[in-house]
C-alpha cells in the first residue's frame, strides 16, 4: 500500500473548518426556527429535564454506558436516577416504571431501536428523551416529527464546541456574557491551529495549543445553565456546511472499512445511505496499546466511553468490556481518502489487536 508523506495530524481537537459548499449550508432548517439554542449539550439536556419536573416526573433511567456530563446534569437537576444494561445492539434492556422517564442514546449514528417503538405505541406511560448527538445529521432524523423529547449537543461533529439543542417548549434564559466570551475565546484558537496546520508550523505550537483547549474546556465543561446559545455562536452554527461534513464523513467511513477489510472488530456496520457515522468504531483487545502506537503516527483517537460508577459487574459485563475494549477512529470532514489509507495502513501494520 502506497503511502503519502507522513506530514500527518489527524484527530484531535477539531480546527476551525470552512464552508465550502455552494449550497446554503443550513439544509437542515429545523436549526433556525425549532427548539431552544443553549450553550452546549448538557444545558439542552438540563432545559428538557427542568420540564419533566414541572410534570413531576420523579425518576429517570440511563444507560451505564454514557458520557458522564450525562450524569452530572442528571444530579445537578435533583431527579433520581438509575442505570439500565444494554443488549449487543445497544439498545436499552428496561421497563420504565410509570410517570419515570426513559434517557436512550443513539450510539455512534445509529437510531436506538427503542425510539421507533415508542413512536408506534400510542400508549406509552412513560416520557422518552432521545440523545441524538451521534445521529443528528442522519439522513432520516428530522426533529420536527418527534413528540417526545430530543437533544443533542453540536460539539462531536464540527469546530463548534460549544452549542446544544433540544425540542422544548418553554424558552431559554437572557445571553451570559461570559459564555460569549468563552466561545470567541475558542473560535479564534481554531482559526489559528487552521492556519498553522496549512502552513506545516503546528506541531511546533501544539503545546500551547492543547493546554489551550484543555483550559478552555475546563470551562466549558462546568457550565449547566438555563441560558441561551449567543448570537455569535449560533452565527457559527447557521453558517456551517452540515450536510457536506455529512456526506464526507460516510464517504470516508467507507473507504476505511473497504481498506480494513474485516481486520478489526467494529462494533456495528453503518448503513451510509442513512447514517452519518460519529467515527470509524472498533473493538481492540490491547485498546491503550494500539492508541499509543496510533498517537506516535499522529492519529489521535477518542474513547467513548471510560465507566466510573461503581456498579454490579454482573448485570454490566457487556457494558464493562465495551468500556475496556472501545477505540474511535477520526473519519470526519477534515480528512481525505489519502488520511484513510495512512489511517489503514497504520492499523493493519501495527500488528495489534
Amino acid at each position: 500500500m502506497e503511502l503519502v508523506k507522513n506530514k500527518f495530524n489527524i484527530g484531535g481537537v477539531f480546527e476551525y473548518y470552512k464552508n465550502s459548499s455552494v449550497n446554503k449550508s443550513l439544509e437542515k432548517n429545523f436549526l433556525s426556527h425549532l427548539g431552544n439554542f443553549s450553550i452546549n449539550g448538557r444545558s439542552s439536556l438540563l432545559h428538557i429535564l427542568l420540564e419533566l419536573k414541572i410534570q413531576n416526573v420523579k425518576k429517570i433511567y440511563i444507560p451505564l454506558f454514557c458520557c458522564e456530563s450525562i450524569i452530572l446534569t442528571i444530579k445537578f437537576s435533583k431527579i433520581k436516577y438509575s442505570f439500565y444494561s444494554l443488549d449487543k445492539k445497544l439498545n436499552p434492556i428496561i421497563n420504565p416504571e410509570k410517570g419515570s422517564a426513559l434517557l436512550v442514546i443513539n450510539y455512534f449514528g445509529r437510531e436506538s431501536g427503542i425510539v421507533k417503538k415508542y413512536e408506534r405505541n400510542k400508549n406509552n406511560n412513560y416520557f422518552l428523551i432521545e440523545d441524538a448527538t451521534h445521529n443528528f445529521l442522519s439522513k432520516n432524523f428530522n426533529p420536527t416529527l418527534k413528540t417526545h423529547y430530543v437533544f443533542f449537543s453540536l460539539r462531536k461533529h464540527s469546530h463548534i464546541n460549544m452549542g446544544g439543542w433540544s425540542n422544548t417548549k418553554k424558552d431559554l434564559f437572557k445571553i451570559n456574557k461570559l459564555h460569549k466570551e468563552i466561545f470567541n475565546e475558542s473560535l479564534k484558537l481554531k482559526i489559528r491551529k487552521k492556519k498553522l496546520i496549512e502552513e506545516n508550523k503546528y506541531v511546533n505550537k501544539e503545546d500551547f495549543f492543547v493546554n489551550s483547549f484543555n483550559r478552555i474546556e475546563k470551562k466549558i465543561s462546568k457550565i449547566i445553565t438555563n441560558n441561551r446559545a449567543p448570537n455569535s455562536l449560533l452565527k457559527e452554527i447557521k453558517k456551517f456546511p452540515w450536510v457536506e461534513s455529512a456526506e464526507i464523513r460516510k464517504k470516508n467511513w467507507k473507504v476505511l472499512d473497504d481498506l480494513l477489510k474485516n481486520n478489526f472488530k467494529k462494533v456495528f456496520d453503518i448503513n451510509c445511505k442513512n447514517e452519518v457515522p460519529l467515527g470509524y468504531v472498533i473493538l481492540v483487545d490491547d485498546r491503550d496499546k494500539l492508541r499509543n502506537y496510533l498517537k506516535e503516527k499522529r492519529i489521535f483517537t477518542s474513547i467513548h466511553w471510560t465507566i466510573a460508577s461503581k456498579v454490579n459487574s454482573k448485570k454490566f459485563s457487556f457494558e464493562k468490556n465495551i468500556s475496556k475494549k472501545i477505540l474511535t477512529i477520526p473519519i470526519d470532514q477534515r480528512y481525505k481518502k489519502s488520511d484513510m489509507i495512512y489511517i489503514a495502513s497504520c492499523l493493519l501494520s501495527s500488528g495489534i489487536k
